[in-house]
């Protein structure tokens, strides 16, 4: 087993969230709703995994059978990419963005008779494969997530070989290549075609329905403990019911796990096309009615693009048949507030200076309380009227507004640093006597923001009495924004 970025016990006894964001006072936009993107689209393919590039901002897959090729969608159009090498044929592997080390990681799936155990990553330009430390038994439609506070891959599920079923949770330490199995002595019933996502509100992995070893349906939903690595069975209220060869994604902006489609015993071997939301706030599910919806289908692919804000799907149609329809699905909300030094981000304060439970700042400065981040006006580029405010921060100091296309976790300074890759300073802002401020310039041009774009805001200031930590220096919890 690696060794950790935090110690295990400091973890285990958070038992929090990582990167906790607690939506504050969302601002409405258009309706949540599925749109399809006419675009150049990658050629007919089954089994599409399908994995965000936060630092590049793209969706890239790599497919699968019949075709080995990489492609990338920006958000408006399918672009091949031609490389070097390649992972070859195959079906039924796993890709996820390890966003520490911007690349794609993709692992295992089947061409033929042969199960593949190798890694492969993708750096943008080319794919490499990893001679790795250990490796999983070769198995296919396994799920990959990444979890951004311990560093790592996690590697769930699928089948061994020519039919046998796992239910073990592997981790891939990229850094060093290693692959380790994580003992988990209670483990989901499903192993196979289930939704996954990482839950970044609650530094945790979501897992819902599958296939048990028998190809039964499930509908039981799950949660892995990052922090102390284990299972435990959550009680949900009113979900999608057995469901198995559906997919979903974690919408960071608004908080739910978002579920698609799937097959169940009641449907007699037909796909549904509903949509339903878990609110990991609130521990319910909730069916989303829309206007419009993608086809029936199994077997696609999905991923969360964090820079504009929605589930992007493409991947097959009906039973068996190949289709490369691409479709998106978000909207509602345009800001939400996260990464609290309250105590309940993943991450303890520096120095144990946690703000007030609640109080929706940074960690605690010299003064004794935490400083905050909020906007007004609006986030329609083309208003550009958008204001950012610091409140609660030492009086008559400075401080930076930062901007970042990632949500990141790192202790520095006296606070948390909550965005990045890469960090932009946008504009030095001057504190009044009550230790507020706001900015003055443009935020749009000063961060080269364009519609339809996902960006972070944090708040850098000055301390220089005796803080806590004695840095002289401290953040404002941070605040996502989706521009219009």
């Amino acid at each position: 087993m690696r060794q950790r970025l935090f110690p295990r016990r400091r973890l285990a006894a958070l038992a929090l969230s990582a990167l906790a964001a607690i939506p504050l006072a969302p601002a409405a936009s258009a309706q949540t709703v599925w749109e399809r993107n006419v675009a150049a689209e990658p050629p007919k393919s089954l089994e599409v995994p399908l994995a965000f590039d936060s630092r590049r901002g793209v969706t890239v897959y790599y497919g699968g059978f019949p075709t080995a090729e990489t492609w990338e969608y920006d958000g408006t159009t399918w672009t091949q990419v031609v490389t070097t090498h390649a992972p070859g044929d195959r079906l039924g592997h796993a890709m996820t963005y390890d966003s520490g080390r911007r690349v794609v990681v993709l692992h295992g799936g089947f061409e033929g008779t042969t199960h593949h155990t190798d890694t492969w990553e993708y750096d943008g330009n080319d794919w490499t494969v990893v001679a790795t430390i250990g490796t999983p038994p070769p198995r296919t439609n396994p799920e990959l997530v990444y979890d951004p506070v311990e560093r790592r891959c996690l590697l769930i599920g699928g089948r061994l070989g020519l039919g046998s079923n796992e239910t073990q949770t592997w981790e891939y330490d990229g850094a060093t290549g290693t692959w380790s199995q994580i003992p988990t002595p209670v483990s989901p019933t499903s192993v196979w075609e289930f939704w996954i996502a990482y839950d970044s509100w609650n530094h945790r992995t979501l897992l819902y329905g599958g296939a048990d070893g028998s190809f039964v349906e499930q509908k039981q939903l799950w949660q892995f403990d990052n922090a102390t690595d284990t299972w435990s069975e959550l009680t949900s209220v009113a979900g999608p019911g057995y469901r198995r060869k559906g997919q979903g994604a974690f919408d960071e902006l608004r908080g739910v796990f978002v579920v698609y489609g799937g097959s169940g015993p009641s449907s007699g071997g037909v796909y549904y096309r509903d949509t339903w939301e878990y609110d990991v706030s609130t521990g319910l599910w909730a069916e989303h009615f829309a206007s419009a919806s993608p086809e029936l289908r199994p077997d696609f692919g999905a991923a969360y693009d964090s820079r504009r804000g929605r589930v992007v799907m493409m991947g097959t149609v009906g039973n068996g048949s190949s289709n490369r329809q691409t479709w998106e699905f978000g909207g509602g909300v345009t800001t939400s507030a996260f990464c609290f030094g309250d105590g309940s981000s993943a991450l303890p304060c520096p120095c144990g200076n946690d703000a007030a439970p609640g109080a929706g700042t940074g960690c605690a400065s010299s003064l004794g309380h935490g400083a905050s981040i909020a906007l007004t006006g609006s986030v329609v580029v083309a208003v550009d009227d958008a204001v950012l405010h610091l409140a609660q921060g030492r009086p008559n100091s400075p401080s930076l507004l930062l901007q970042g296309t990632d949500r990141v976790v790192f202790p520095f300074k006296d606070g948390i640093l909550c965005m990045g890759n890469p960090t932009l300073r946008l504009e030095v802002v001057p504190l009044d006597a009550a230790g507020n401020g706001a900015t003055a310039g443009s935020i749009v041009s000063a961060g080269g923001v364009s519609p339809g774009s996902m960006q972070h805001y944090q708040f850098w200031y000055r301390d220089p009495q005796v803080s806590p930590c004695g840095s002289g220096s401290n953040f404002t919890n941070a605040l996502s924004v989706s521009w219009q």
